[in-house]
């Protein structure tokens, strides 16, 4: 519905002779069809001074021996925007992601190809950053606290197996667009 912002759905996908990589990180492929069921809602809230956008997706695979995914996953986007002095343009906002306990595929740095395992499940803890640009013509200054979450929900961040995401931090900058 484009007058309220919102989409909602259903995928279904059927896949034959799937190709992955099995616990032994060895190609791999199935002999039988793979079926992903999955829906979705998005909606976005777009006023004068605020956006929120909101995205949250439910899925389940028909085999999990072939492909490992989480069973919810969503997303939210809260900024407020306004103009000060008529030059300054300042968005501050917070961005927030979660998604279900799975075990997602682990990664062999040598192949650079990830591969299944299930001995270890990550997931089912926020990712929270926080945000600041402030624009003036050319030149944007930005502010990012990055996982702003890190150590209030414990510090189990893993973005694979083994592969730790990394802690509260931030990064700061200038963008400054040149022209001819």
């Amino acid at each position: 519905s484009q007058a309220y912002k919102t989409t909602v759905g259903a995928n279904y996908s059927l896949i034959g002779n799937y190709i992955y990589n099995n616990a032994e990180a060895l190609p791999a492929q199935t002999s039988t069809e793979l079926m992903i069921l999955s829906a979705y809602l998005n909606k976005d809230y777009d006023r004068k001074h605020w956006l929120v956008r909101a995205q949250l997706l439910v899925q389940k695979a028909s085999n999990d021996n072939y492909i490992h995914l989480p069973a919810f996953a969503g997303y939210v986007s809260m900024n407020y925007r306004t103009i000060v002095s008529k030059v300054l343009y300042t968005q501050f906002g917070v961005d927030a992601r979660y998604n279900s306990a799975f075990y997602a595929d682990a990664y062999e740095p040598a192949t650079a190809r990830y591969y299944l395992q299930n001995e270890q499940r990550i997931g089912n803890f926020p990712f929270v950053d926080l945000h600041a640009n402030l624009k003036l013509k050319r030149t944007r200054f930005f502010f990012v606290l990055m996982n702003a979450a890190s150590g209030l929900a414990g510090n189990n961040y893993y973005v694979a197996p083994d592969y730790a995401y990394y802690r509260r931090t931030y990064r700061i900058g200038i963008a400054w667009s040149f022209y001819d």
